[in-house]
């Protein structure tokens, strides 16, 4: 519709605010100017919002302005809005209104043209709006649910309406699902197969609680860990280190007294005590070396046998004046 025919329907709506049409025994008066007025301005706010192909704000002002005053106009272009959006399902029943309203020969002519191209488009979209028909294999027809988006089919067996665009199909029989998404054209007549042979078998679950499942095992360890490592051989390193000045201290020691020339009851000459201090230094430090050893390997063998064993050894080391007791559970 040009501007100009939209222009005799703003005159249309204008002259029929004077009109007052009787009902039985009461009369309604018509909107007043002021609101056909304003309802005007909200339909030539909405023609532009519609020619630059904003018709979700055009479709508001339209029915902003059929609400104040109808006309066969706005209904229209509510209408063209809606299949503009591609929403073809909510456009119909506006096109079927507009294209069935009852007009006197002597309405408007804005208002009939408006009522002869609504006829014309509704012609139109019927042909554009999608059809989806279901061919359902293994299963029965009266145990299939079928939904297409938010929108459930009443009757599987017969063809669905849809508008155009991507779609989301999901089908059920019994436990069994399946799912499926297509793109529709303007106009598209579309079979879909629903094959539920090829549906995945439902998990069956046991009346019976199961078992909570067993934790791993841990693997076996061969030694102990590379973090003590470390003082593990230093512990083995010391030991040997004590043990070897023990055995050399020792062996001088010995070597001194089989030297040493004192009487039997222990005295030495002068020279002689000297060297039996000496030989009583090295003993002592042998005996100390002996003792550094054997806790050094004590503590080596304790590091071992706790790293390689599970984590309930217990080992506890007793240093006694006259040696070392080792206590524990491996």
């Amino acid at each position: 519709m040009n501007w100009l025919v939209w222009g005799c329907a703003v005159l249309a709506l204008v002259g029929s605010a004077t009109n007052v049409h009787a009902a039985g025994d009461s009369a309604e008066a018509s909107p007043s100017a002021e609101v056909v007025r304003e309802a005007v301005r909200l339909g030539h706010e909405g023609r532009e919002l519609f020619d630059a192909a904003r018709f979700a704000d055009a479709f508001a002002k339209f029915s902003a302005a059929e609400e104040l005053a109808h006309s066969p106009v706005f209904t229209l272009h509510m209408a063209r809005c809606l299949r503009g959006m591609n929403r073809l399902l909510e456009a119909r029943p506006l096109y079927e209104r507009t294209s069935e309203q009852p007009l006197a020969e002597s309405a408007p002519p804005a208002w009939l043209a408006a009522r002869a191209e609504a006829t014309s488009e509704l012609a139109e979209l019927r042909r554009d709006v999608p059809v989806l028909t279901f061919e359902i294999l293994g299963a029965s027809p009266h145990d299939v649910r079928i939904s297409v988006g938010s929108s459930v089919v009443e009757q599987v067996t017969e063809p669905f309406e849809v508008d155009p665009g991507r779609h989301v199909i999901l089908a059920t029989a019994g436990a069994q699902r399946l799912q499926r998404a297509v793109a529709l054209e303007p106009g598209t007549r579309s079979n879909l197969e629903l094959d539920f042979r090829s549906a995945p078998e439902p998990e069956q679950h046991s009346a019976v609680s199961a078992s909570p499942p067993e934790s791993p095992s841990p693997a076996p360890r061969v030694g102990p860990d590379s973090g003590t490592n470390l003082w593990l051989w230093s512990s083995f390193g010391v030991a040997a280190i004590a043990a070897a000045t023990g055995a050399v201290t020792y062996g001088m020691a010995w070597r001194q007294q089989a030297e040493l020339d004192c009487d039997p009851d222990g005295s030495c000459a002068r020279g002689d005590e000297d060297d039996k201090r000496s030989i009583q230094t090295l003993a002592d430090l042998a005996t100390v070396s002996a003792v550094v050893a054997g806790v050094a390997t004590v503590a080596g063998v304790t590091i071992w046998l706790v790293d390689d064993g599970d984590s309930g050894a217990e080992v506890m080391l007793n240093l006694r004046p006259c040696g070392v007791d080792l206590s524990g559970a491996f």
